[in-house]
C-alpha cells in the first residue's frame, strides 16, 4: 500500500483537460494536491496522459442500485462536520471537499472557514471546494484571495480556478458566469500584465473553465499582444483557456499556434484544438492535426496530436489514427471504404494512436485491434491496445481481453485489462474480478477490478467491499477498501462508512481520511459538467499511483 501522502497525491490532481460531447461528467476534485507550480503534464510515458485528459470518457460508472437521497446527504454532512474539525490536516482537507460535493449551501460557512486554516493544503482545498460547491456568494472570498499579494502562489492559483468552477445553471444555458466581472477586470491588459506569472496562468485558464464564452475575446486579444509574444508560458495557458471555452470563432487563432516557435505553446495549441472541436468530427481540425506528423519533431507534441485527433473523432480522425496504429495502407484501397485495408506487417507501433482511436470510437477497426493485441509482446504496447479495444466497448471483445488477463502476471497490465473488461461488461470475468476484490492487496489492481465488477454487477461489487471492510483490520487494507467503496458504492454504503469516520479513537487518521473521501464520492450531488473541464491543477509525478486519478472517476 502506498503511503497516505503518495496515495492521496496520486489521484488528487488528475482531472479532465479535454472531453467529448457525449462524455459523462467527471468526479469532483479529490482532496489533495502536491504543491508544485502548475504546468501541462508532459509525462515520460506520454500515451498514459490520456487518463488525465479524458477520464470522464474512459470510465462510465454504473448507475447506483439505490440512489442517494437528500436525507442521506444531511447524514453525511453531519458526519463530515466532525472530520472538518480534525487535528489531522489531510482529514480536514478531505472533509471540506466531500462537504462541497453534497451541493448543499449550508456547508458554505465551513468551507469559508477552511480558507483560514493553519495548513496550506487544507486552505487550498477549501478554495477549490468553494468552486466545487458552486455557490455564487463565494465570489468575494475567492476574489479577495486572488488579490492578496501576501498569499502563496498556489492559493492564488486555486482561487482563480475556483472562480472558473462556479458554473451555475445560467452558464450551462449560455449565460454569464457569476465571476464574469472578476475575470473581465483581470483580463484587461494593464491589470493582467501587472500580475505575477502564477496569477496570470490561473486567470487565463480559470476564465476557460468558467464556460462563459464572453471571455473568449479578451483571452484572444491578450494572446495577440506584444507582451504575450515574449512569454511562452502565459501563451500556453491563454490557448488552453480559449480551447476550453469552445468558441469556434477563434479556431484560426488556435490553428496558427500549432506552428509556434515554442514547443510548449505548440503542445498547448494541440490540446486546445482537441478541446475546441471535441466530439465534433470536424474535418478541418482533423486535417490540421494530421498534417503535424510531417513537420513536428517533438515526440510529446506528436502524441498530443494523436490524442487530440481522438477527441475530435469522426471518419477523418479515425483513418489517420488507424494508419498510425496499424501501419501504412496497401495500394489500391477503396476510397469509399471507411476502414482502409491495412498491412499489420508494416504497422507503425504507436500505442498512443491506438488509444486515441479507441477514444474516437473507431469501431470499424476492432478486428485489427484484436489481432494486433494478441500478437503484441511489449507489455506497455499491449496495455495500450487493450485499452483501445475496451474503449470500443464491444461485448465480443471480452474473450480476447479475458484470455490476456489470465495469461499475464504483470500487475500493471492486469490493471489496464481489468478496466477494459469492465468497459465491455465481460460477465465471464466475474469470478476472477471477485477473487481480487475480496482478497487482493495491490492498490492499483484492486480498485480497477472493483470498478470493472461494478460495471458488470454493481450490487455484488458493493456487497463484497462492505464485507471486506467489516473483515479487514490493517489501516492500509481498510483505506484501500474505503477508496474502492467510494468509487462504486451507493446509499447502502453510507452508514458503514460514517461509522468509520465517527470512530475517532478506534480508527487511524489515515483511515478516517479515506472514509471522508469515500463519502464525498458517493454523495456527489451531480458530478457536475463544470468539472469535466478542469485541467491538471498542479504538477505531479507519474508513479504507480497514477490510477488514483482514473479510478475515482464515475
Amino acid at each position: 500500500m502506498l503511503s497516505p501522502n503518495r496515495l492521496l497525491t496520486g489521484f488528487a490532481v488528475a482531472v479532465v483537460l479535454a472531453t467529448t460531447a457525449t462524455a459523462q461528467p467527471a468526479n469532483p476534485l479529490p482532496p489533495s494536491a502536491p504543491g508544485n507550480p502548475p504546468d501541462i503534464p508532459y509525462l515520460e510515458e506520454q500515451w498514459e496522459l490520456l487518463w488525465y485528459l479524458n477520464q470522464d470518457v474512459l470510465w462510465k460508472r454504473a448507475a447506483p442500485v439505490h440512489a442517494v437521497t437528500a436525507d442521506d446527504r444531511k447524514r453525511v454532512i453531519e458526519a463530515l462536520r466532525a472530520a472538518a474539525a480534525s487535528d489531522y490536516g489531510p482529514e480536514r482537507a478531505a472533509a471540506l471537499m466531500a462537504l462541497a460535493k453534497t451541493g448543499d449551501p449550508i456547508v458554505l460557512d465551513l468551507l469559508q472557514a477552511g480558507v483560514d486554516d493553519a495548513n496550506l493544503e487544507t486552505r487550498r482545498n477549501a478554495l477549490l471546494a468553494l468552486g466545487v460547491l458552486g455557490d455564487a456568494s463565494a465570489v468575494d472570498v475567492l476574489a479577495t484571495t486572488l488579490d492578496a499579494k501576501a498569499v502563496e502562489g498556489d492559493l492564488r492559483l486555486a482561487a482563480a480556478f475556483a472562480l472558473g468552477l462556479l458554473r451555475t445553471p445560467d452558464v450551462e444555458a449560455g449565460g454569464a458566469s457569476p465571476a464574469r466581472a472578476e475575470f473581465e477586470r483581470r483580463l484587461e491588459p494593464k491589470a493582467f500584465w501587472a500580475a505575477d506569472p502564477r496569477t496570470q496562468q490561473g486567470i487565463a485558464y480559470g476564465a476557460g473553465l468558467s464556460g462563459d464564452t464572453a471571455l473568449a475575446l479578451p483571452l484572444a486579444k491578450l494572446l495577440k499582444s506584444k507582451s504575450a509574444k515574449k512569454n511562452s508560458s502565459v501563451r500556453a495557458f491563454l490557448l488552453l483557456g480559449i480551447g476550453k471555452l469552445r468558441d469556434r470563432a477563434h479556431a484560426d487563432t488556435l490553428f496558427h499556434a500549432l506552428t509556434d516557435d515554442d514547443v510548449n505553446v505548440r503542445r498547448s495549441a494541440i490540446l486546445a484544438v482537441g478541446s475546441l472541436f471535441s466530439g465534433s468530427g470536424n474535418a478541418e481540425a482533423a486535417r490540421r492535426l494530421t498534417k503535424l506528423e510531417s513537420r513536428e519533431n517533438d515526440a510529446v507534441a506528436t502524441n498530443f496530436a494523436n490524442l487530440a485527433l481522438g477527441f475530435v473523432g469522426g471518419p477523418d480522425s479515425q483513418r489517420a489514427l488507424a494508419v498510425r496504429t496499424f501501419g501504412e495502407r496497401r495500394s489500391g484501397v477503396d476510397p469509399n471504404t471507411l476502414a482502409p485495408r491495412i498491412s499489420l506487417g508494416t504497422r507503425s507501433r504507436l500505442p498512443i494512436a491506438g488509444i486515441a482511436l479507441g477514444i474516437a470510437r473507431g469501431t470499424d477497426y476492432r478486428a485489427y485491434f484484436e489481432r494486433t493485441f494478441k500478437e503484441e509482446r511489449d507489455q506497455r504496447a499491449k496495455a495500450a491496445f487493450g485499452l483501445g479495444i475496451g474503449m470500443l466497448g464491444h461485448p465480443d471483445s471480452a474473450r480476447v481481453l479475458l484470455a490476456a488477463f489470465k495469461d499475464t502476471a504483470d500487475q500493471r497490465l492486469r490493471t489496464y485489462l481489468a478496466l477494459a473488461l469492465g468497459w465491455v461488461k465481460a460477465a465471464d470475468a466475474t469470478p476472477l474480478l471477485k477473487e481480487i476484490v475480496v482478497a487482493g492487496s495491490d492498490d492499483e489492481l484492486v480498485p480497477a477490478c472493483a470498478q470493472a465488477l461494478a460495471a458488470i454487477d454493481p450490487a455484488l461489487a458493493q456487497t463484497l467491499l462492505l464485507e471486506r471492510l467489516a473483515r479487514e483490520t490493517s489501516a492500509a487494507a481498510r483505506s484501500l477498501t474505503l477508496f474502492c467503496l467510494g468509487s462504486v458504492g451507493d446509499r447502502d454504503a453510507i452508514e458503514p462508512i460514517v461509522a468509520v469516520l465517527a470512530n475517532r479513537d478506534g480508527e487511524q487518521a489515515q483511515v478516517r481520511t479515506y472514509a471522508a473521501i469515500a463519502l464525498g464520492m458517493i454523495v456527489d450531488v451531480d458530478r457536475p459538467k463544470r468539472l469535466a473541464d478542469v485541467s491538471t491543477l498542479f504538477n505531479f509525478t507519474l508513479d504507480p499511483g497514477m490510477f488514483r486519478g482514473v479510478l475515482s472517476i464515475p
